[in-house]
C-alpha cells in the first residue's frame, strides 16, 4: 500500500500494534471514539491491531465512574495474549490497569512502546 508524504511515495510496510486501553466498548466517550477511528484507520493501512481492553479479563466497575471497568489479576493471561500476537509496536492510551499491565510487559520484554493520556482516569479512579 502506497500513500503520498510530501510527494514521495513511500510503501507501508504491514505491522502488528497493540493497542491497551481502559476504556472501550460498551462505553461511548471520546477516547472509545478515537480509539475505534485510529484502529480503523491503521487496519485500512493494512495493520494487524489488536486491542487490550477489560472487556477481555474480569473486570469490575471503577468505584466513582461505573462505565469504566478495570481489569482485575489480567497479568497471566495478558502475557499470553500478547506473546501469540507478538506485536511490533506497543500503543497505551491510559495507563489505568491495562496500560500499565501493558508497560510492566513491554519494560520486561525490552519491547518498545508509546503511552498518551486521553482521559482523567487516575482523578476518576481515586475520587472516592
Amino acid at each position: 500500500m502506497k500513500f503520498n508524504n510530501t510527494n514521495k511515495e513511500t510503501k507501508v510496510t504491514r505491522k502488528k500494534i497493540l493497542i491497551a486501553t481502559d476504556a472501550w466498548y460498551p462505553q461511548t466517550n471520546g477516547e472509545v471514539t478515537t480509539l475505534a477511528e485510529l484502529a480503523k484507520h491503521l487496519e485500512k493501512l493494512g495493520h494487524e491491531i489488536l486491542m487490550a481492553t477489560p472487556q477481555d479479563f474480569i473486570r469490575i466497575p471503577c468505584p466513582t465512574y461505573s462505565e469504566i471497568s478495570l481489569a482485575l489479576n489480567a497479568w497471566f493471561k495478558f502475557k499470553k495474549i500478547v506473546k501469540k500476537f507478538n506485536p511490533d509496536y506497543i500503543y497505551i492510551a491510559t495507563e489505568g490497569p491495562m496500560g500499565l499491565i501493558a508497560r510492566h510487559w513491554a519494560i520486561k520484554n525490552k519491547k518498545g512502546f508509546t503511552t498518551s493520556y486521553h482521559t482523567n482516569l487516575a482523578e476518576y479512579a481515586w475520587e472516592l
